[in-house]
């Protein structure tokens, strides 16, 4: 959704929903004395430390602490994580349950999405760029991402990342004051930027992923290399090849703290026949025990937008890269860019990036900066045509700090976690070292 754009001289406020649809929750307020507060809704008012509010409002000075905020909701990281929030904390009751909101300037939320989404120490480059992108995604998605609701984004990946304090560095906070009120256009509108993990070296055209909206013209398909021209080549070449010339290529040399690229650059699954059963009677499908999956529509990106799954009591024709991929997995499929082998129990996959692929690619936006392209450079690559423009001036952030809780420096962007022998010791991935910072290297 694009929106024309004035500019103002002050940071833009924004509400982000951290917690909603609960019963009860436990906060901690540092600047107020309050501890592990219980939260809970009663009547048509929140109970706060067993005080009745209509509406629950504090602006602190340093942080406040929201316990157990759910992470990666849907995907195979999904996990739980205490977290600590710069600015406003709501409490609201809708509808008896309750919403916990942070409201604070847009670009003290990039402070946190930039680390959150990727990681907090990495080349200035790739900061500057990514705090670009994110703002601009940020404007673009308000008001659409969640209409009626008190809040303009949610923080999980349904809109950006955001995890909070623990996630800032002094790099991010650089990176987001150098490109202070930065937001990128396209033909004086506000463009909607896109971005996903690991595009396998071929991206994505916008409308092949959401056919139901308009295309845009700088969010098209391409090939991920520093010479953009797609090899002559069939589906299954691409998905079984590796292409050291694309910039997410695990042959370009693995980025300390990104050693789990080559696990999603091209992958294989094996999938129970009896979870996808399980799957479609989420999405209201019953077709008895499944006879067959087949693959009935690809895109000009190799990517599958449609299945027909065949069952003995009928068939189910699911539509869209999302839906596809949560249908086939027990969280949701590393991308819908994947060959299909059908067995009597169970299906093999054979795949080939990560996230949806539109837009820009994390990691190897991540790997031109770490060769040397200026963060304007990597925009023009991944967004042909666009321009930058400032919207506003905010006032400088202050570093904020939160020991209370210090997990490993890769607990924050992994993604592994099922497969962490830290995590499956009873202590937690707290334990876990994970890598050295890139500066450190």
């Amino acid at each position: 959704m694009n929106h024309k754009s004035e500019s103002v001289d002050d940071d833009l406020i924004i509400k982000v929903a951290l917690k909603v649809d609960c019963d009860q929750a436990v906060i901690s307020i540092p600047q107020g004395n309050l501890e592990n507060i219980k939260v809970k809704v009663k009547d048509d008012q929140v109970e706060v430390g067993g005080k009745l509010y209509r509406l629950f409002k504090v602006k602190v000075d340093d942080y406040f602490v929201v316990r157990d905020i759910p992470v990666g909701q849907g995907f195979h990281w999904e996990h739980l994580e205490d977290q600590a929030f710069r600015g406003t904390l709501i409490i609201r009751n809708e509808n008896k349950k309750l919403q916990i909101i942070n409201e604070l300037g847009l670009d003290q939320y990039l402070c946190s999405v930039v680390g959150s989404e990727m990681k907090a120490d990495l080349p200035g480059e790739y900061l500057k760029l990514h705090a670009v992108v994110a703002r601009t995604a940020a404007l673009s998605m308000m008001k659409a991402a969640h209409p009626h609701q008190p809040y303009d984004l949610c923080a999980d990946d349904h809109c950006q990342d955001y995890r909070g304090i623990l996630r800032e560095s002094s790099c991010i906070l650089n990176a987001v004051m150098q490109t202070s009120g930065q937001v990128v256009h396209y033909k004086d509108e506000i463009a909607d930027l896109r971005f996903s993990k690991i595009c396998g070296g071929l991206t994505m055209e916008y409308g092949e992923a959401w056919p139901e909206f308009n295309s845009h013209p700088y969010l098209i398909r391409k090939w991920d290399a520093p010479v953009d021209r797609v090899p002559d080549i069939s589906r299954q070449q691409y998905i079984e090849g590796d292409f050291p010339e694309v910039w997410c290529s695990p042959s370009r040399g693995l980025i300390p703290g990104f050693e789990y690229v080559p696990d999603y650059f091209r992958w294989t699954e094996f999938i129970d026949l009896e979870l996808i059963r399980e799957n479609l009677h989420q999405f209201n499908y019953e077709v008895g025990k499944i006879r067959n999956i087949l693959i009935s529509r690809i895109n000009k990106s190799f990517r599958n937008t449609e299945i027909k799954i065949i069952g003995e009591k009928g068939e189910a024709v699911i539509k869209g890269e999302l839906n596809i991929r949560k249908i086939l997995s027990n969280s949701t499929l590393f991308s819908a860019c994947f060959n299909l082998t059908f067995y009597t129990d169970s299906i093999k996959l054979q795949g080939a990036g990560w996230g949806h692929g539109v837009g820009m690619c994390q990691i190897g936006a991540l790997q031109m900066a770490v060769n040397g392209y200026k963060f304007q450079e990597i925009l023009q690559h991944y967004f042909p045509g666009v321009e930058l423009k400032k919207l506003f001036s905010p006032p400088p952030i202050s570093p904020l700090s939160w020991e209370e809780k210090r997990p490993c420096y890769e607990y924050a962007n992994c993604y592994q976690l099922h497969r962490c022998a830290y995590g499956k010791s009873g202590n937690g991935p707290l334990d876990c070292k994970g890598s050295p910072p890139y500066s450190e290297l």
